[in-house]
């Protein structure tokens, strides 16, 4: 009766980013998430892995066949609402999945007669669990709670780690400038004693060359006839 239920909910209300179509509450501690919620969570476990597990071969074993096909739709920019149209049946595997892959079998499945007729039943289940929702006990409702703030309180430990990565990257980014500075300086330093040490090298050669100049003149005019005769 269920899910039926919740593959009609999330298709008439679930829209492009699953933000709609939230179930009501279970008695079974159940988490009554959206897709957009599940969105989120599989957001972040990938962003997890990424930094945890980079460049190693991981194997993800999802509880139903909704979340491997919410990242289907993910990979591909499927809207979520048709998320069930690549529902996983238990223990199925699917290799080499790309957007046009995805792509190609969302296109086969969405108009599978099995898929459509799971939408019709839905369509009828769902109207006949709206007319007669179901109690929740006070416990799922702690429970919601619970989970609830269990989640904002990771996302905003997730928002502090990020702002002190930003705040490590900006100092080593700042230290790099500064060392970058500092070498810059010494070589400014260092090029301007070697033109110092060429200008007296310089000064140097024409004092000798007017040292010479001036004995040369002064032999020249010793040496003239005019002292000579004197």
């Amino acid at each position: 009766l269920v899910k039926p239920a919740v593959w009609a909910l999330d298709y008439n209300e679930a829209g492009k980013l699953g933000k709609g179509g939230r179930p009501p509450a279970h008695e079974d501690g159940t988490p009554n998430e959206t897709l957009g919620d599940q969105f989120v969570r599989l957001r972040q476990f990938i962003s997890l892995q990424e930094s945890r597990t980079s460049g190693d071969n991981i194997l993800v074993i999802f509880p139903d066949g909704t979340g491997p096909a919410l990242l289907s739709c993910m990979i591909a920019g499927i809207p979520y609402k048709d998320v069930h149209a690549l529902e996983f049946a238990p223990g199925e595997l699917r290799l080499d999945i790309t957007p046009a892959s995805v792509w190609k079998l969302f296109d086969e499945k969405k108009e599978d007669p099995t898929y459509l007729a799971m939408l019709e039943k839905g369509q009828a289940n769902l109207q006949e669990l709206q007319q007669h929702p179901p109690t929740v006990a006070l416990k799922e409702q702690k429970m919601q709670q619970e989970r609830m703030e269990l989640e904002a309180a990771y996302v905003e430990k997730q928002k502090a780690a990020e702002q002190q990565e930003r705040e490590r990257q900006t100092a080593i980014a700042k230290q790099r400038e500064e060392m970058k500075q500092k070498e810059l300086a010494r070589k400014a330093e260092k090029e301007q004693k070697e033109l110092a040490r060429k200008a007296g090298l310089e000064e140097k050669k024409r004092l000798k060359l007017a040292e010479q100049q001036q004995l040369a003149a002064s032999r020249r005019a010793a040496d003239s006839p005019a002292n000579t005769n004197g």
